[in-house]
Formats: structure tokens, C-alpha cells, sequence
């Protein structure tokens, strides 16, 4: 796992993951819904983003699909997100800092590089001082 609670907006298992979509992620990167369920959201930008964003997934798609459910850390929650070995749920090549914004880029990382028409989907309130080390985070609050 490479996310997890430190403040917690939870949905646990409640909502359907869109098998058609086959995007994969890890814990912690940002999920959508749509009428087909869950899946990756990337490029978060004004209006349908904003409207089918639901929050930081807590477990792999692989996981997600074993169960044919997505849990998630919901807008509110505090959360502390990292690379666990499978891949990072945020972009490693850049430097990030306290009370920075951050938005998802077109790979569905988060990222604190946020295009003109891009949205803030919350705060960094814990930068990670090396690709190695943690974020905490804030969502959409």
C-alpha cells in the first residue's frame, strides 16, 4: 500500500471500478467516477473533473480489480502517500514544498505543476524531502 489515512473521508468498497478502462495505478493516485465506476483520473481540469473527482485510491488496480471495487480516501481527508515499490503516486522528478497546490498531470500523478486551466485538487502539507520519503496531503480542502 502506498497511501494512507492521517485525517479520513472514507468509502470503502462502495463504489464499482470501470473494468473497460484499463489505466493502472497504486495507491494514492487520483480516481474518477462515471456511470461505469471507477477509474484513473488525469489531467484534472475545470468542470468534469471538478464534478467526477472522488478522492485518492487506497489500494492498487490489481487489488481493485480483485475485489471489482475501489476504496478511497474521500475530499477532506489528510493523507500520507508514497512509493511502495510499485510505482509512485506522485511525480518523482519534481521538487515540491509546504502549502504548495497540487493538481494530477496527464499520467494521473500527483503533481504540483498545475497547467492554466488545470485545478487544485488540494494541498501539500508535507513535502517529501527525496524520491524515497513521504507527501502528506490534503484533499480538496
Amino acid at each position: 500500500m502506498a497511501c494512507t489515512d492521517l485525517f479520513l473521508s472514507f468509502k470503502d468498497g462502495e463504489i464499482s471500478l470501470d473494468t473497460a478502462v484499463a489505466d493502472d495505478y497504486v495507491g494514492g493516485q487520483p480516481l474518477k467516477v462515471a456511470a461505469a465506476g471507477a477509474s484513473l483520473l488525469k489531467n484534472a481540469t475545470p468542470g468534469v473533473s471538478e464534478d467526477s473527482f472522488i478522492g485518492l485510491s487506497k489500494n492498487s488496480r490489481v487489488d481493485d480489480l480483485a475485489n471489482g471495487k475501489v476504496t478511497v480516501y474521500g475530499i477532506g481527508s489528510k493523507v500520507k502517500v508514497w512509493d511502495d515499490g510499485n510505482g509512485s503516486p506522485f511525480d518523482l522528478a519534481l521538487t515540491y514544498a509546504n502549502g504548495e497546490a497540487w493538481g494530477v498531470n496527464a499520467a494521473g500523478l500527483i503533481t504540483n505543476v498545475i497547467p492554466a486551466n488545470g485545478v487544485k485538487m488540494g494541498t501539500i502539507i508535507k513535502a517529501p524531502a527525496s524520491v524515497t520519503d513521504t507527501m502528506e496531503l490534503v484533499i480538496k480542502a
